[in-house]
Formats: structure tokens, sequence, C-alpha cells
């Protein structure tokens, strides 16, 4: 469904992540979609941690976007109301949307690589299992010391 656009305003964008936690990878992605906001020149960002966990808000219609941390509720929600939505949960239960995310098992290798050249020979990995973005790191990890003939970290 295509959505008529509001005369010559700028674009209401919800920025939809939860800064009341302490976790400093969200303001850090808070602050890029800002600057990205702030370099568009034609956004107005909202700021609406609500919409993570959405259960059928109304107040989605007054955005013309939707970027963060993207629940199933939210995208489907933004999907029937024709709202263009770019997640940025990794771990979302929204797995349809696109998405903008780390190379998680890049940065695996590299902090292998970054062990490696610090002289350490024993190596472990601590992740939550069912965690994509830890499963992910530690395979980008066991490539790397595995490449220099290290035995990769013990699973339990």
């Amino acid at each position: 469904m295509a959505r008529k656009r509001r005369s010559n305003k700028p674009k209401r964008i919800a920025i939809a992540i939860e800064l009341d936690e302490p976790y400093p990878h969200h303001y850090d992605c808070c602050r890029g979609i800002q600057r990205y906001a702030d370099e568009r020149g034609n956004w107005l960002t909202v700021i609406d941690p609500h919409l993570v966990g959405m259960t059928g808000q109304a107040g989605l219609a007054e955005y013309d976007g939707i970027v963060g941390r993207i629940g199933s509720r939210a995208a489907e929600e933004a999907r029937a109301r024709g709202i263009p939505a770019v997640n940025h949960w990794f771990n979302s239960p929204a797995k349809d949307l696109p998405g903008v995310f780390a190379d998680f098992h890049e940065g695996g290798r590299i902090a292998g690589e970054h062990l490696l050249a610090r002289g350490f020979r024993h190596f472990g990995y601590l992740g939550i299992a069912r965690d994509r973005v830890g499963y992910l790191e530690l395979a980008g990890f066991e490539q790397a010391i595995k490449a220099q003939g290290f035995a990769p970290p013990p699973k339990s």
C-alpha cells in the first residue's frame, strides 16, 4: 500500500531504540541514525522506544518511516500502513525487514587476530548460545585462531 506524502514538510522518522537501558550500542546507533538524518536534511526524527515491543499502538500512523530495534508487531503494523522500516536489531523476531548490521563474523576474526598478535596461545569465548551475534563472532574468532594452528575455545 503506497502512502500519500505530506506536502513539503520534513519526513517524520521514528527511531525505535530503548535509551533507558545501559547499552552503549543503543546510544551509538541512535547517534548514527541522527547523524544520517542530519545529512539528509529533510528528516525530523522522534525517539520512540515504545515501537520496539509495540502491541497495536495507533501512533505509528504519524511516521513516514521507522528505523531501529523493530519487533514483529511494529513490523506488521508498518507493513499494513505502507511505512518503510529498517531494522538494526540483529536478533529481532521480525526477520523479513531490511536491516543495517555490523559484520559480526569479521569482528570475531579481528578479535582472534588481535589476541594472537599479543602473544596469547590459549583462548576462550563467552557468549550466549542462542544469540546469532555470538554464534557469528565465535565462528570468526575460531577461524582466526585455527588458521594459526590453535585449538578453538571449548564449548560448554
